[in-house]
């Protein structure tokens, strides 16, 4: 045999040997065994493997082989980075090269190995210099070699670069730490978190290791309990905490068979399944271990949050400056808020001191001590339920909530359980997770933030005026904030955020004394969703579409309360959702309802009558350019739909664009949505059953989303129509020369000279055929309505979005021969809307059932076959 053929054959065994002890470790792993054994018994087989390679192939190396990073913790997860330092003596030339076949044959086994050589005074030299290095060489574990030369490393190392600076050192952490979370959503309570990155995640330990590191030689938390810098009560909840966040990761890796951190809706069934939970749908056994994830994540972060206000201040010069403490014992070092001998002895009537504690995290900007927030807790679960229950707890409350920063003071609250004793239903929804792929934050987290936004609304960017001026003209801010303190509640893990059964809000009012305003936030709570809604599935010009909005909001007053409540609980779900075409969208459904709460049907004037008024106002803006006649013969062959949405920039415009058209071509004007990742394109051309399909099917083949359609027939079946685009690739139609050539594209589809279902069909091929993260889609469904339009059926689809789903619901419409009038489109996550005004050729409504039935049909037998394929 020869010596390649032995090396071969051993390093086959070597690897059948690993393979073996990990899968015997996997085995234990979901059979229940614990984050820290299986990730220890991980890390031993590692070191095992290591070790046995470095001595085998050593070669002339004489130097000390060091686990750092990660690894240098001695905890190891399935797919983790493996981190060596090879340390060199003084010199080089002496010491030897590191075993490059041992590195060679750690490939070979699958391990991803990270190596570094340096001698004592190179880490030096690198710690200084590189943050990210010094930080993965204070935590090191001797491996093989050299012993003494480690020994003198691990002295030199902590002593001259692990202590240096450590103010500094823990600012740069912090603010590393800060960014990191921000990145991913800034809370822990996230639908599909980071296990590592987010906040509450494993970095979060590893950050307060590494500061603490800086400033004294404690390695683990025990010893930190033992030298007084933490409660020995938090020692067992963080162990256990950080335990179960590296089952789960463990979990994910063994399941995804690489590095996976993040626990995505697709994984949570499989993993809550593996964790005992069983009864129940997906959705529910994913909720439940979604909870237990969350209540680990919060021990996490506020450990974390502990210790980086204690690593600040450890060993810091204290000032000599009084102390200055309020009458209720609170006091406070411009940062933190603290309290000597809280909570009162007797409780009796000293309610007061929560508004107090309340005010000045507002209005100070303060966090809460770590003492402070157990006697929060401690006055959640002994204060009497006077406190919290019958009038004066109302007027308290309410108080609490008139606060400028009361998202803050209920965060707080929420956290220590005092907003519970006052709303206990709010449990229901506490770390909740959403299963819609849509909302961000779990039920209450997302509840929190619409209060918090809706606090920061009058400097929020992206916002209308209007809207603002609306929010500085209530009286009464509080009632909003507490409408959206209690509007989830009641939701489920299986909700679709329809409708929910409000059996909650008038026993919440009763117990805390504010019976009359159960007329007021009832229907608000009922109908949180109906503006949303309106705006973006359904054609609010239309009078019929108007008047049931305005019927079902009440009043003026009303309407003004669910539009912030409405910018809220968008703005809430996660960012980027709230964006200038939603704004856009509010605003002029507000200014619409206005109008009609004022004025009432005279807000509806006669064709005629808006025809007119047109003409004379776009005369006058243009003088000389565009004569009154000219003007008002443009809009007598218009539509009434269209006068009720023009305006004379859009009328001269359109007047030009109709103009310029040649026979049997499509021309286009291409308009940006300032301040939005949106833009507007219309398009006049020969008007037919299905020439909608087609333009969805044009811009389907660009990966282009239509988001909403004006559609208008002028005399002579000439179209002018007005799509919204959303997407990545709309740059190619800001660009005139490339908006000419998508012109000339679409004109020969709609001539029939090129075939549209193959150009969406070449876009498709290619796509994963599995929806998002592996998840099952959910059923698709179609209502089928004569009720909400004069004169048109309104049909309403909710299916899984895809590329063409817009062009197959449109082309299997113009093939039913049904004219599609208005059309708008919106995304929830995966899940796309889409509402169509259609007409039958004659132009009436679906009359027959047997005709409701055969369109239902053919929409769902059309979602369901793949994109552009018949």
């Amino acid at each position: 045999m020869t010596e390649a053929s032995h090396m071969a054959e051993q390093a086959a065994l070597l690897k059948q040997g690993l393979e073996e002890k990990r899968g015997i470790i996997e085995e234990e792993h979901w059979a229940g065994s614990d984050g820290f054994t299986v990730c220890s018994r991980l890390r031993s087989v590692v070191d095992e493997t290591i070790i046995s390679l470095f001595t085998k192939e050593t070669g002339n190396f004489c130097g000390a082989m060091i686990a750092i990073g990660g690894y240098g913790r001695g905890i190891l997860n399935p797919f983790s980075d493996i981190d060596i330092l090879f340390l060199l003596t003084g010199k080089r030339d002496e010491t030897g090269k590191p075993p490059h076949v041992m590195l060679a044959g750690l490939w070979d086994l699958g391990l991803k190995v990270g190596h570094s050589s340096r001698t004592i005074a190179d880490t030096v030299t690198v710690g200084f210099s590189d943050i990210t290095a010094r930080t993965a060489m204070s935590e090191h574990r001797f491996l093989a070699g050299d012993r003494e030369l480690y020994d003198g490393f691990r002295k030199k190392y902590d002593h001259k670069v692990v202590r240096y600076k450590p103010n500094l050192y823990i600012r740069e952490k912090y603010d590393a730490l800060m960014a990191r979370r921000n990145l991913h959503g800034g809370v822990s309570l996230l639908t599909e978190p980071d296990i590592k990155e987010s906040p509450g995640g494993l970095r979060d330990l590893h950050t307060v290791m590494w500061m603490m590191r800086s400033k004294s030689d404690v390695t683990t938390i025990e010893e930190m309990a033992k030298r007084g810098m933490m409660s020995p009560e938090d020692v067992e909840p963080v162990n256990r905490a950080h335990s179960f966040l590296l089952r789960l990761r463990n979990s994910l890796h063994f399941t995804t068979g690489k590095q996976t951190d993040t626990l995505s809706y697709g994984h949570q069934p499989a993993i809550a399944r593996s964790e005992g939970f069983s009864d129940g749908s997906d959705n529910q056994i994913s909720a439940s271990l979604m909870y237990r994830y969350y209540e680990a994540a919060q021990t996490i972060e506020r450990f974390t949050n502990e210790m980086i206000r204690y690593a600040n201040s450890y060993r810091r010069k204290w000032s000599f400056r009084p102390v200055q403490i309020d009458a209720d014992n609170l006091f406070t070092d411009k940062e933190t808020l603290r309290a000597r001998a809280f909570p009162p002895d007797v409780y009796e009537d000293k309610q007061d001191i929560l508004y107090n504690i309340a005010a000045r995290i507002s209005n100070e900007a303060l966090a809460l001590s770590p003492n402070l927030t157990r006697g929060l807790e401690k006055t959640a679960k002994q204060a009497p339920s006077s406190w919290f229950e019958g009038e004066r707890a109302g007027q308290l409350f309410m108080r609490i909530l008139n606060l400028h920063n009361a998202g803050s003071v209920l965060s707080e609250f929420h956290a220590t359980g005092i907003l519970a004793r006052f709303i206990p239903e709010f449990e229901q929804v506490t770390r909740l997770s959403q299963f819609d792929m849509y909302h961000r934050y779990t039920v209450d987290e997302h509840t929190l933030t619409a209060v918090r936004e809706l606090e920061l609304l009058p400097s929020a960017e992206g916002v209308s005026d209007v809207l603002k001026q609306v929010f500085r003209s209530i009286d009464n801010i509080a009632l909003i904030k507490l409408i959206l303190l209690i509007h989830d509640i009641g939701k489920k893990a299986e909700d679709r955020h329809l409708v929910e059964d409000d059996t909650h809000t008038e026993k919440i009012l009763n117990r805390l004394g504010l019976e009359r305003y159960i007329e007021t936030v009832g229907p608000l709570v009922r109908n949180h969703v109906l503006m949303s809604a309106t705006a973006q599935r359904f054609d609010f010009s239309r009078p019929e579409a108007l008047r049931k909005f305005c019927n079902t909001a009440g009043d003026l007053e009303t309407m003004k309360m669910l539009y912030l409540i409405t910018y809220a609980d968008i703005k809430a779900v996660g960012p980027k959702i709230w964006n200038n075409w939603k704004d856009m969208l509010l605003d002029d459904l507000y200014g619409r309802a206005k109008a009609y709460y004022l004025e009432g049907e005279a807000v509806f004037k006669t064709k005629e009558e808006q025809a007119l008024a047109l003409a004379k106002l776009t005369a006058k803006q243009y003088a000389g350019a565009y004569e009154e006649s000219m003007v008002a013969d443009f809009l007598a062959m218009a539509p009434h739909q269209y006068l009720t949405n023009a305006d004379p920039e859009t009328i001269t415009a359109d007047i030009d664009l109709v103009e310029s058209r040649e026979s049997g071509a499509v021309a286009l004007r291409y308009q940006a949505n300032p301040g939005d990742d949106t833009c507007r394109i219309t398009m006049a051309a020969s008007e037919r059953i299905g020439f909608f399909s087609i333009v969805a099917g044009a811009f389907a083949a660009k990966n282009v989303n239509v988001v909403d359609a004006q559609i208008h027939t002028l005399p002579g079946h000439l179209a002018l129509n007005t799509v919204t685009l959303g997407g990545a690739n709309l740059d190619m139609f800001a660009e005139p020369a490339s908006l000419k050539r998508f012109e000339k594209e679409l004109t020969l589809m709609v001539k029939g000279e090129k075939d549209v279902q193959s150009a969406v069909a070449r876009r498709t091929r290619y796509l994963p055929n599995e929806t998002k993260h592996g998840l099952a889609a959910f059923e698709p469904t179609i209502s089928i309505v004569n009720t909400l339009s004069r004169i048109c059926t309104v049909i309403e689809v909710w299916a899984p979005d895809r590329i063409g789903l817009l062009y197959d619901i449109t082309r299997t419409l113009a093939g039913l021969r049904l004219d599609i009038k208005t059309a708008k489109v919106s995304t929830e996550g995966p899940k796309a809307i889409s509402i169509f005004y259609v007409n039958t050729e004659t132009g009436k409504k679906i009359e027959d059932k047997a005709g409701r039935k055969r369109v239902e049909e053919a929409l769902l037998s059309a979602i369901l076959s793949p994109a552009g394929v018949d």
